[in-house]
């Protein structure tokens, strides 16, 4: 159980919030944000990650590894590290 944040309230209240009519100019730009710019962050963060723990394992330093891709769009750079492995 969360003890410091009542998780479920703050869930409950998102969901009002994105499905509020009143809302709707806001969320939709909130969520051509995050198609745009959230997404993308998320998948390099993750792919920076898994760089950190590919090296860890191997016992190689993270130049060992070689970088992700610097294209925009998450499922091809995802596609291109795939092919480096």
């Amino acid at each position: 159980m969360d003890l410091v944040t009542d998780s479920e309230r703050f869930y409950t209240s998102i969901d009002e919030l994105l499905d509020d009519p009143k809302e709707k100019d806001e969320v939709d730009q909130l969520m051509t944000w995050w198609n745009r710019y959230g997404l993308i962050s998320v998948v390099k963060f993750l792919t920076s990650l898994m760089q950190a723990s590919l090296s860890s394992l191997h016992g190689q330093g993270v130049d060992a590894i070689p970088k992700q891709c610097s294209c925009e769009d998450p499922a091809e750079a995802c596609r291109k590290q795939r092919e480096r492995c």
